[in-house]
């Protein structure tokens, strides 16, 4: 199972560089042009489904131990502010218009593509061969190479690594919201409205948001701590 996830990785990687390569290089459109989203839509429609495809056909290899206590409460300050924040300038930006349609569902698509392949295929394949902590890093490290192709469709060497950083702490938190609730829908929804609010320009049309993405990167590492002490804790 574990070589066959690989393997589906590697497909899924090669064809969204393949992507990207082809919106910049051959189409004319970049990273960060207001139409990439619209170019890049048919290759982000396909990941989406080639993932779905691939675990839904392997949920019963794929799906977590449901035993054990859940805690939602370390993870409520970064995903109550992402989905809260979301839903408004949801509400803020909506029209009637293919503009506003595309965004909404490019954005869906990508956190579905991206979760279902990272949470729900690698993270769920590893954790069933390798500690809990180990599955989670390199899940996470996986999702942050993912942006390296980035490099593909022009974004500078500079905002790619910056793209690494914090898709790393991403990738810890929703892979750890992923573990402990064995629902692949929250980390989904997080990431939905994460891209939306990027998307959307959201981050420069408050004069307060950056202070509130500090405080969700602050509930980010916090949940994640809770969640490695947690796991530490189960060892001793």
């Amino acid at each position: 199972m574990l070589k066959k996830n690989s393997i589906v990785l590697v497909i899924y990687m090669l064809f969204m560089a393949m992507g990207l390569y082809i919106s910049y290089k051959v189409l004319g459109v970049d990273y960060n042009s207001s139409n990439f989203s619209k170019t890049f839509l048919p290759f982000t429609f396909l990941l989406a489904l080639f993932a779905l495809s691939y675990g839904l056909k392997h949920r019963k290899e794929l799906a977590l131990d449901n035993e054990g206590k859940k805690n939602y409460l370390p993870f409520a300050i970064a995903f109550i502010t992402i989905v809260a924040f979301g839903i408004f300038f949801l509400i803020n930006n909506f029209a009637l218009n293919i503009a506003f349609f595309i965004l909404l569902v490019d954005t869906a698509l990508t956190a579905i593509a991206e979760e279902t392949i990272y949470r729900g295929i690698v993270l769920g394949g590893l954790v069933k061969k390798i500690s809990t902590i180990s599955a989670l890093l390199c899940s996470a490290v996986l999702f942050s190479l993912l942006h390296l192709l980035n490099l593909l469709a022009g974004l500078s060497i500079n905002e790619v690594i910056n793209q690494m950083g914090s898709t790393f702490i991403m990738g810890m938190f929703l892979g750890a919201l992923y573990l402990e609730s064995k629902n692949i829908f929250l980390p989904i929804l997080f990431h939905w409205m994460w891209n939306f609010i990027i998307l959307s320009n959201g981050l420069s049309t408050i004069d307060f948001m950056p202070i509130v993405l500090l405080l969700v990167i602050g509930g980010e590492i916090f949940a994640i701590i809770y969640f490695l002490l947690k796991q530490l804790r189960r060892k001793i």
